[in-house]
């Protein structure tokens, strides 16, 4: 009986997502009106991940899939944690972080709602300037004119920094390749701290994650993304890599891999490929 239920909940979910709207949901905000009785929002990220060390800031950007963003009602079970404003890029909801823990996010339209947990690291400033000076003060990269065929030219080194390719701070890279690849919270935000080291240490792609071939093929990728660092290096480039302002990046990485429209319309559809990198 509980598979006929869920079966026919989730063949029923637009209708009772389109009758919630209908019923006059509110905007997106940070309180709830109504008592959720349908479970049937889709949050991206589900779960999501982020930091806090009390002095750098820490962000994470929400949407709720296939719905008008503004129509949803945004809510944490822990206020204190954390702080929700809407997003004007993605117009869902912009969760500024306050605080260390584990808090669920709720997104609700009328008496359908959805909820994602958010774990929250407790972090420190040391483990984040470790992260930073390794990101950036790493060994110098080659990147002869060759490069941009998709990254065959390049002259792997394992302790190059990071910056040598990606593009953090909005200062391109002269000569790399792979500066339209971003990794804000907007890209990363749904990886755990062992995905992402998987990501960085092996070149390895998430369960679950997404890779864009078109900028690189994977296993070119493979071949040069392991990088070599220390155990506080690691984990301070995670802390790092956290504290980065949401940007959305052009075609499919947004959201883990899900199509992105910059909020016009504010639909989100599961994409093909997107950017683990």
């Amino acid at each position: 009986m509980r598979a006929i239920a869920a079966a026919l909940l989730e063949k029923n979910r637009p209708l009772l997502i389109a009758a919630a709207a209908l019923l006059g949901a509110c905007s997106s905000g940070s309180s709830q009106n109504t008592a959720c009785t349908t479970n049937a929002l889709e949050i991206y990220f589900s779960p999501m991940y982020s930091a806090y060390d009390g002095v750098h800031t820490f962000q994470i950007p929400a949407v709720v899939n296939g719905v008008d963003q503004s129509q949803v009602t945004w809510s944490s079970s822990d206020a204190s944690m954390v702080s929700l404003a809407t997003d004007p890029i993605t117009g869902g909801t912009m969760i500024t972080v306050n605080g260390a823990g584990t808090t669920t996010i709720t997104a609700q339209i009328g008496d359908v709602c959805g909820t994602s947990v958010l774990t929250i690291d407790s972090a420190t400033t040391d483990a984040w300037d470790a992260g930073y000076s390794r990101y950036h003060d790493g060994v110098a990269a080659e990147l002869p004119p060759d490069a941009g065929g998709g990254g065959h030219g390049f002259n792997f080194n394992p302790q190059a920094a990071c910056i040598n390719c990606h593009n953090s701070d909005s200062t391109p890279t002269p000569g790399s390749p792979f500066t339209a690849v971003s990794h804000t919270p907007e890209q990363a935000g749904g990886f755990s701290d062992s995905d992402l080291k998987g990501i960085f240490l092996d070149g390895n792609v998430p369960d679950g994650g997404y890779f864009d071939s078109t900028i690189v093929p994977q296993e070119v990728w493979h071949s040069f993304h392991q990088w070599q660092m220390t155990d506080d290096e690691a984990n301070g480039i995670i802390v790092y890599l956290r504290s980065l302002t949401p940007a959305p990046q052009s075609g499919t990485s947004n959201f883990g891999g899900h199509n992105y429209d910059g909020g016009h319309g504010g639909h989100y559809d599961a994409g093909n490929e997107g950017d683990a990198g």
